[in-house]
This record gives C-alpha cells, structure tokens and sequence, in this order.
C-alpha cells in the first residue's frame, strides 16, 4: 500500500521559540529544566483535535489545531 508523507516543520512556532533556551543546548539537563514550555494539555496542538468517545466530547480546538485540520482536509 502506497503512502505519502507531508511534513509541517512545527504547527506552534510560538511554543518552539519559547524552547529556544534549551533547543540551543542539547543535553543539557539544567537548560531543559530552566527553559522547558508546554502550553496547558487543552491548548496543545496535538492534543486537541475534536473528539467524542462515549459520554466524553472535546470541541475546544487549539487555532493551530484548526490550521492542521485544514492542512488535512486539503490534502
């Protein structure tokens, strides 16, 4: 079965910049620690695509999120 693959470089350019500290010093576990960022779970991209699974529903998507999904639907 034939795939194909299409890549996003980062769907939260503003969350990888706020990682610029310690993405500059790779293996440095007190830059990690000093510079992490991760927006709340509902706010993050890959988290927060619309779901429904039995009596739990999930509608609040992320305006990255929405790009992705359009991205998707494009393609």
């Amino acid at each position: 079965m034939p795939f194909r693959w299409h890549v996003i470089p980062s769907i939260d350019p503003d969350g990888l910049a706020l990682n610029d500290g310690w993405l500059a010093t790779p293996g440095d576990f007190r830059a990690y620690a000093r510079g992490f960022f991760r927006p709340a779970f509902a706010d993050q991209a890959e988290y927060s695509f619309p779901l429904q699974a039995g009596a739990y529903r999930f509608e609040r998507v992320a305006p990255e999120t929405r790009a992705w999904m359009s991205v998707i639907d494009r393609l």
